[in-house]
């Protein structure tokens, strides 16, 4: 069954349209997802909010609970360390 979530379509046997505060976003039925400066959605297991900055996680094979944010950046304090911000 298609539905529609803001101007897009989804199919709502797989997906699930959420709100960012006004902003409505898509995302996968099974995954947990939060907003990040109340308009920015982003997967929790992905992804950390950091300042109001999304922080993509990209290919690192491990959990965004691991991460710690670095200003508006998110890393892994057992492998790297935050100077400054």
């Amino acid at each position: 069954m298609i539905d529609k979530c803001g101007n897009k379509h989804y199919n709502v046997r797989y997906k699930v349209c959420d709100k960012c505060g006004s902003e409505p976003y898509i995302r996968p039925k099974h995954e947990t997802w939060k907003c990040c400066a109340e308009k920015n959605a982003y997967n929790t297991e992905t992804s950390l909010c950091c300042n109001g900055n999304v922080s993509v996680l990209h290919h690192t094979h491990r959990s965004a609970n691991e991460a710690r944010c670095c200003s508006n950046r998110a890393f892994f304090p057992d492998r790297q360390v935050c100077c400054q911000g």
